[in-house]
């Protein structure tokens, strides 16, 4: 560790890939989860409260899952950004390379106002 402060920039962009990855498994699980119940061949009202609390609470967890998961994805992205950032002697940022986890618009302004939403 001589000489190292701040992270590892492709070790976070990796992290955030997979962060990224398992929300959005986390959304198609739901929907499967959603889709499973409503064709389940249950009649009655017992059937309809069982479908029901799937949409609403299994399905919904889900997807709220993998809505925070996203946003971990994206503060992982903010965070090697801001840290390349301060590591180069210009201030200069390659947008593509944070692209996946950021997107491609409003980069510089995700990174100033970073410390914001914390």
């Amino acid at each position: 560790m001589d000489g190292f402060l701040g992270a590892d920039t492709d070790q976070l962009l990796d992290v955030g890939r997979r962060v990224k990855s398992a929300g959005a498994r986390c959304a198609e699980l739901a929907d499967a989860l959603a889709a499973a119940s409503e064709g389940l061949e249950w009649r009655g009202s017992d059937g309809d409260v069982f479908r029901d609390r799937v949409r609403r609470e299994a399905a919904e967890a889900l997807r709220d899952a993998g809505a925070r998961l996203d946003a971990g994805s994206r503060a992982l992205g903010t965070q090697a950004a801001q840290q390349d950032a301060v590591s180069d002697p210009h201030g200069e940022l390659d947008d593509a390379r944070y692209a996946e986890l950021m997107g491609a618009q409003g980069l510089w302004s995700d990174l100033t106002n970073a410390g914001q939403d914390l």
